[in-house]
């Protein structure tokens, strides 16, 4: 039974398609800007279980970008609140949360689960590839998010494999390390736009425009994909 918060789904999707949805489980590693309206596309949606896990709290420099940040929810567990939204939209969900950073000690917390796709919005490169080497280890699909933040344009933001990229420093990084595991294609949402140089930052720019549609269009993606099976 489809409920009535889902109802404007079904002209689009059928009734079949989104109650399939209601028995899969998706992995969010990273909820940052990009992970975090993954999750929000992804429990719009209706699907049934949810898996978050990041070890960072909200800052006050959130609050430009992560659907999350508030005034009120500074300090907090990102999973945390994202679980409580997550919660407040389908009380249906469910929602497994691992306040923790993914990486070599922690992976089996996502790799031991019954996962039917893992979204991977992490920052750390190291831990980015042990994510998605351990994923295909295991024969479970993932698609990967590079680098979205110093960029203006959301309508650059698209998916394609990573081996086709352009203009992106961390996918040319990653290329090489799945090269070295003999990993030949891998999906990833790419933003199509040189990032800005500025040498007198010390940190990484964002607006609120360019993770969100990256986010959004993962979830979009990880959708059709549960949807055909």
């Amino acid at each position: 039974m489809i409920s009535e918060g889902l109802a404007r789904l079904v002209p689009l999707y059928g009734s079949a398609a989104l109650e399939g949805l209601k028995e899969k489980t998706v992995a969010v590693i990273g909820c940052g800007g990009v992970g975090a309206y993954a999750v929000e596309g992804l429990v719009r949606m209706g699907v049934g279980h949810l898996i978050l896990m990041d070890g960072d709290v909200i800052e006050t420099n959130n609050l430009n970008r992560l659907i999350i940040a508030t005034h009120d929810t500074i300090g907090l567990s990102k999973t945390d609140v994202l679980k409580q939204r997550a919660e407040a939209i389908n009380p249906d969900v469910k929602v497994t949360t691992h306040y923790t950073r993914f990486n070599q000690e922690s992976q089996s917390l996502i790799m031991d689960a019954n996962i039917d796709y893992i979204y991977d919005a992490i920052d750390s490169l190291k831990d980015k590839v042990t994510l998605i080497v351990s994923a295909r280890e295991i024969g479970v699909p993932i698609l990967s998010t590079t680098g979205q933040g110093n960029r203006l344009n959301m309508d650059t933001v698209c998916i394609t494999d990573i081996f086709s990229t352009t203009y992106d420093p961390m996918a040319r990084k990653l290329r090489k390390y799945l090269r070295t595991n003999n990993i030949e294609s891998l999906d990833v949402v790419h933003a199509k736009e040189a990032p800005l140089k500025d040498s007198t930052l010390d940190f990484i720019a964002s607006n609120p425009f360019v993770p969100a549609t990256a986010g959004l269009r993962a979830a979009q993606y990880i959708i059709t994909k549960l949807m055909e099976g």
